[in-house]
């Protein structure tokens, strides 16, 4: 984590970045600092429309399965690329594989 400011400084605060961090901090059980990812890559998606499959992803290492399947589904139906690894993705794909969505979701990616 100690690297974590340098490179969100190099990458200029890029989303892939930021998640990455937001489910680092979920899994090293800084919920609080997870919330903080969570909360900042929800307005720049309303600002600069950053890719919603990271969002989910940071949603889903915070155990809010609904939400993270919300920005799923967003992420497949703006395309994009990220989405068809949803079901493979680490940690993303264990907290939603129960879900009853996920089948549908799936199936309009082409990989049910």
């Amino acid at each position: 984590m100690a690297s974590a400011g340098p490179a969100l400084g190099k990458s200029g605060r890029h989303p892939w970045t930021l998640a990455v961090l937001g489910v680092a901090h979920a899994g090293a059980g800084r919920a609080d600092l997870a919330e903080a990812v969570y909360a900042e890559l929800q307005v720049r998606w309303r600002q600069e429309r950053t890719q919603c499959f990271w969002i989910a992803d940071v949603a889903a290492a915070l155990g809010r399965t609904e939400e993270a399947m919300a920005w799923a589904t967003r992420a497949v139906e703006e395309r994009e690329p990220f989405g068809l690894f949803m079901s493979r993705w680490p940690g993303f794909s264990e907290v939603v594989e129960g879900h009853p969505g996920l089948p549908g979701l799936l199936a309009k990616l082409g990989i049910a």
